[in-house]
């Protein structure tokens, strides 16, 4: 475990390194609120608001918690902007959802492609495996 910080060593780590790399930069501001409520013991951390402020009037906010969102890895990416969305989820990981004039369309992996191991999510060397693909 991360000691004295929880959720920020063991989880919020990966929101920034994931935003780098979808936006192609690092941000001009990073604000961080962290919140020890729910934490087993008092010195540790549950719960992390990350705000990134990027280029071009982009942000990224982020909401890393095992308060609001349990304690399993479920990731979620959800892209908004001023004509569409586009939203991912680790637990459905071959899967896009677009959102654009109102209507939704679920765009899928092409079968015979495949990524990676194909484990079942949360296997062991998820996070690794997810940064090999990305490399």
């Amino acid at each position: 475990m991360s000691g004295t910080y929880d959720v920020l060593l063991d989880l919020t780590t990966h929101w920034p390194d994931l935003v780098f790399f979808l936006a192609g930069e690092t941000p001009e501001r990073v604000g961080v609120w962290k919140s020890f409520v729910n934490s087993t013991s008092e010195h540790r951390d549950t719960h992390n608001h990350i705000t990134m402020e990027l280029s071009k009037k982009r942000r990224s906010i982020g909401s890393l918690s095992k308060t609001a969102h349990g304690s399993g890895n479920g990731l979620e990416i959800h892209g908004i902007t001023e004509k569409r969305s586009v939203s991912w989820t680790f637990l459905n990981p071959d899967e896009l959802v677009i959102g654009e004039a109102g209507k939704r369309t679920t765009l899928h992996r092409p079968d015979g492609s495949s990524f990676g191991s194909e484990q079942y999510p949360f296997h062991s060397t998820g996070w690794l495996e997810g940064y090999v693909e990305i490399i």
